[in-house]
């Protein structure tokens, strides 16, 4: 039976790491990129009802906000999703049977900033197994940049405080 419900949107955090370990505290040089199934901040509302809340991979998650890179610089970011359509389990139940098949796969894309551009891929992230992780432990940041992707602009600058406060509201781990 299924428990997701409209309206909704959905998120997705990914941790760039020069390590291979696993961990929930993230070293100085890592990376966060939190996306969500909203292409653009104007369109938060309306991603409530277009977002496809039985799938994770059946939305783009999109990276709010304009970053700035050394090499391409300024940008924007979105997670292309398979497009694979709800199936008859819940949406957990549906992912692990897509990694367990080799179909969790998003492309990582960027393009400029400015409207016209077209998104490029800049990497493929394959999703293999899920990993047993305290999760009151995890704390992602747009504003973690150790990779060089630097939140910018005004959007991202109006998340300083809010996301403090979820960090400072959120429980801690053990």
């Amino acid at each position: 039976m299924r428990r997701e419900a409209r309206p909704d949107l959905l998120g997705a955090a990914i941790r760039f790491r020069k390590e291979s370990t696993i961990s929930t505290e993230p070293a100085l040089d890592d990376q966060d990129l939190l996306f969500a199934t909203i292409p653009s901040a104007l369109l938060t509302g309306a991603a409530m009802f277009t977002t496809e809340v039985h799938s994770f991979l059946w939305n783009d998650y999109h990276a709010i906000g304009v970053f700035e890179t050394p090499e391409l610089g300024l940008t924007r970011w979105r997670l292309a999703s398979p497009r694979i359509p709800p199936g008859t389990g819940n949406r957990i139940e549906e992912l692990d049977k897509a990694m367990t098949n080799g179909l969790a796969v998003f492309d990582l894309q960027a393009r400029e900033a400015h409207l016209g551009s077209m998104y490029q891929s800049i990497a493929r992230i394959e999703l293999i197994e899920r990993v047993d992780i305290d999760q009151a432990a995890l704390r992602f940041s747009p504003f973690r940049n150790g990779r060089g992707i630097v939140a910018r602009g005004f959007i991202n600058a109006a998340r300083i405080a809010p996301y403090a406060a979820s960090q400072a509201a959120r429980p801690q781990h053990a």
